[in-house]
């Protein structure tokens, strides 16, 4: 990877009899400057440096040296084959950057009744038109169509103005003239004007950045015009070129940026942005009696994981912020995954904690916290966090960091003692300055120059976007490969624009990657990235899964492996691969199966794909209740599976098949699930359940989101308890009455009631009731008038109305005698989801709750879109409602 430049200086001091011009002492001595001054200070380290006319000398030490020859002649025919070499190359290999000085006469001439500006070379005839030198225009017309990217153009010569005619629309570019194109340059015999104000201006020793562009070079030159009647005229293109600087750059072909990885302690000479919170949680380990518990909180997106590996691990490591903490036991971070407990066991094993001397400083390190709750069950939950109490209770020495996203700080209220022991850090978004260090100064450690207009509008697409940080690296790291694979050392602007920016680049990547898989792969990476997102009530999250995980009848071993090592290779890095034996960060014990491929693990590279790309995210829209649905068929797989649960019955049969028959196309069921309803069904048809079933699945598939959104902290009261029976026998005993809904509507009622004060199944007479009202209860109707799924829904305390709740933002109430009418009221308060609804005991008012964390009461007596009252205390989700049995109090 470099870039290629290429400086052709010409110097003309003779000029023959025949010419009409004086021979000049000046150009060749300019012209050796401005080549010396380059040579010294010349930004690109692939240059080829030509003068002419050239001659070579040897320096003081014997060394054979190349300069600018005086009094050589130079042809028309010889000058215009090397700039023409140096712009348009025969073979179609121009450099990327090209510059042309030239010092000598430039004189203009009348031809046909046009006149036109030449560089005048040595064999000029002033008396004929044929050859006169290198015409501007000719040199207009070879800039336009060369292929460099950038090219500068310097004459020193008069009427040299007439070269900003033909500034190029397709390149960078950087004219300077020493003259107008009516004027004639100052007569100075020992030094041009322009060149004695490029010398200084090129200078880089007396610049403040000690590296001067185009843009710098202009300004000087704008502040530093001649005394005399002579004005320089020069012009830009938009994004500045680099020129010259004190410390050339030593260029190393690595990528400084880690795309969607996280960066690592071994990648700390690249972390940059993040000095200020890395003192602050350095401050918070020393203060080693007070700070047992530092909880590293942050947006996803904002840098946790990178911060805590290659900036706290890294300078504990290195022991010089805090002496001697190079020998302190540290446990490196981890993810706690759906087995913590066993990975901290794991971890704690193998670093011998029970050796550890007393005064050792210990530091536990547990990264993703929030896999906790988006992975662990409840139970798991609460013994892991007990052990981390216990570990702190037991050991002095030891101090725990964890970092987690902060959307998931309201659950630590579950685990108040824990929570107590808390000391915060908040990771928020880098500011301007941050932001700037964190794509320049890793760029400088390999010798890559940014561009200043492409830093600039890298700054402004990242400064107001929170969350962005590994869409900045991604994007890096493709205009790193976009560079590399066009032999350049810079990145550009241009090339920023064409992959999409910064929001663009991701998912235009994406989304070329899966389009260049056959169709039949392209299903199977559908279904694996599906696979690879945990739907969740607050956000989506990673989920990691192994190969044997997704076998299944459709999707064998071997062609998972494929596209999973398609998707993971070092040219697409959407996915990561790793072996159970190799990282212990599992999802789930994978199946015993002898090949080695089934333990391995795949896992988005980064949440950053599940939020930006668009094409996955439309995935997940349309199959998101499908996905629910799976993972709970696969659940109770498993559980048969292990012999901790039983085969479905009827109903649950029938919203498996209800599920195939919808999502079935996406072939998400793995194999155990696979045989799971096989077994079921064959134990259905033996009993003969069929018949009842299809009705019962059918509303229990309608229901299966109430199940999804049941609070799971309701208290187990008994007198709770006794109601539940009670409702559920007083639904059997109203069965007599074919033609009333009632009996429905108190058993799906009494499911709810016996959810929220147990979430782990159906009491036995909850069960039998629903079981038997829904098998003689004839279906209605199916209503449709919300645009997105409903969450909730209530039937009246009089049994003629029902209230829904959706992800539409509304609240609709329906004709329970007509249901196939249009609803009777819309209700559009909300501005996020409604999770639950609930009819007071008079059914004149309606309680929702809703993602926005409010509550609000509606009337039904005067139905209107402003609600009786909202209540805004929650900080966060309100996920279930209702009203005391007086209808007085809502909880």
């Amino acid at each position: 990877m470099t870039s290629r430049s290429q400086i052709l200086i010409i110097g003309i001091d003779y000029y023959g009899d025949k010419s009409g011009l004086k021979s000049l002492d000046a150009p060749s001595q300019d012209a050796e400057a401005i080549a010396c001054l380059l040579e010294k200070y010349w930004e690109y380290q692939q240059t080829q440096i030509q003068r002419i006319p050239c001659e070579q000398q040897l320096d003081s030490k014997g060394n054979l040296q190349q300069r600018i020859k005086d009094d050589a002649i130079v042809t028309q025919n010889y000058l215009e084959k090397e700039i023409e070499q140096l712009l348009n190359p025969p073979d179609h290999n121009p450099p990327d950057t090209a510059l042309l000085f030239f010092s000598g006469h430039g004189v203009p001439k009348e031809i046909d009744g046009k006149v036109e500006v030449y560089l005048a070379t040595s064999d000029r005839l002033a008396n004929q038109e044929e050859c006169q030198g290198v015409g501007i225009s000719w040199l207009g017309e070879q800039i336009q169509k060369s292929k460099a990217k950038e090219v500068i153009v310097w004459l020193d010569c008069c009427y040299s103005g007439e070269l900003l005619k033909y500034c190029p629309d397709n390149k960078r570019y950087c004219f300077v003239t020493a003259t107008t194109c009516y004027s004639e340059a100052y007569t100075n015999f020992e030094e041009g004007e322009l060149t004695k104000a490029l010398k200084k201006g090129l200078n880089p020793e007396d610049k403040s950045e000690q590296r001067v562009d185009s843009d710098h070079l202009l300004g000087f030159l704008a502040d530093n015009q001649p005394q005399h009647e002579q004005r320089f005229e020069y012009k830009n293109s938009p994004a500045p070129i680099p020129l010259t600087t004190l410390k050339p750059r030593d260029f190393r072909d690595k990528c400084p940026y880690v795309a969607l990885n996280a960066f690592q302690k071994d990648d700390a000479d690249y972390f940059f942005g993040r000095t200020t919170i890395i003192k602050t949680l350095l401050n918070k380990l020393k203060n080693k009696e007070q700070e047992r518990l530092v909880a590293i909180l942050g947006a996803s997106g904002s840098g946790k994981s990178s911060l805590m590996r290659a900036g706290l691990l890294y300078e504990l490591k290195r022991g010089q912020k805090i002496a001697g903490s190079n020998n302190w036991l540290i446990i490196e971070p981890f993810s706690p995954t759906n087995q913590p407990l066993e990975i901290l066991q794991q971890k704690l094993s193998a670093a011998g904690l029970e050796n550890i001397a007393p005064d050792t400083p210990i530091i536990l390190m547990v990264d993703q916290f929030e896999e906790c709750f988006t992975s662990c069950d409840e139970e798991t939950r609460k013994e892991f966090i007990n052990k981390l109490l216990d570990l702190l209770k037991n050991k002095p020495n030891l101090q725990i960091t964890l970092a987690m996203r902060d959307d998931f700080r309201s659950r630590l209220r579950e685990f108040q003692p824990f929570r107590e022991m808390m000391s915060i850090v908040n990771v928020g978004h880098l500011n301007h300055e941050e932001i700037e260090e964190a794509i320049i100064k890793p760029a400088q450690k390999v010798g890559l120059y940014i561009y200043p207009d492409l830093k600039q509008q890298l700054i402004n697409d990242v400064e107001d976007y929170p969350g962005s940080l590994p869409l900045l690296q991604y994007t890096l790291t493709e205009l790193w490969n976009q560079a590399h694979e066009q032999g350049e050392t810079s990145l550009r602007l241009e090339t920023y624009s064409q992959l999409g920016g910064i929001e663009g680049t991701l998912q235009n990547r994406a989304t070329e990657i899966y389009e260049s898989l056959s169709p039949a792969d392209q299903a199977v990476a559908k279904r694996i990235f599906l696979e690879l997102v945990q739907v969740g009530d607050i956000s989506d999250t990673r989920r990691r899964v192994t190969l044997g995980q997704l076998e299944n009848s459709r999707h064998d071993l071997a062609t998972l492996d494929r596209v999973t090592e398609f998707l993971a290779n070092k040219d697409n890095r959407l996915l990561t691969r790793a072996n159970v034996e190799q990282k212990e960060e599992i999802s789930q014990t994978p199946p015993q199966q002898e090949d080695p491929r089934t333990k391995i693990i795949i896992d988005v590279v980064h949440e950053a794909l599940i939020r930006n790309w668009k094409m996955l995210g439309d995935w997940k829209q349309e199959y998101r209740e499908g996905m629910i649905i799976e993972r709970r068929i696969e659940q109770a797989a498993q559980q048969w599976h292990q012999g901790k649960g039983d085969l479905w019955q009827v109903a649950g049969l029938e919203v498996a098949k209800r599920y195939q028959e919808l999502y079935g196309d996406l072939a998400m069921l793995d194999g155990t699930a696979e045989k799971f309803i096989e077994q079921t069904r064959n134990k259905v048809t033996r009993n003969k359940w069929t018949q009842r079933g299809v009705i019962a699945a059918i509303l229990a598939f309608a229901g299966l989101s109430l199940y999804t959104a049941i609070d799971a902290n309701r208290q187990k009261i008994e007198a709770q308890r006794k109601t539940i029976v009670a409702q559920a026998n007083a639904a059997q005993l109203q069965l007599s009455n074919p033609k009333h809904i009632n009996p429905l509507l108190l058993a799906l009622d009494n499911v709810e009631n016996n959810l929220q004060l147990n979430k782990n199944g159906l009491m036995r007479e909850t069960y039998n009731a629903l079981a038997e009202t829904v098998a003689q209860t004839p279906i209605q109707s199916t209503l449709q008038g919300h645009q997105y799924p409903v969450r909730s829904v209530a039937f009246s305390p009089d049994g003629k109305r029902i209230v829904s709740g959706s992800d539409d933002n509304t609240i609709k109430v329906w004709n329970a005698e007509n249901p196939s009418s249009e609803p009777l009221h819309t209700f559009n308060g909300h501005q996020a989801d409604v999770n639950s609804v609930a009819f007071s005991p008079d059914g004149k008012r309606i309680v929702s709750g809703s993602n926005n964390n409010t509550i609000k009461v509606w009337s039904l007596d005067n139905p209107s879109s402003e609600a009786l009252q909202t209540f805004n205390g929650h900080q966060g989700s309100v996920r279930s409602v209702a009203f005391s049995p007086d209808g007085k109090r809502i909880v």
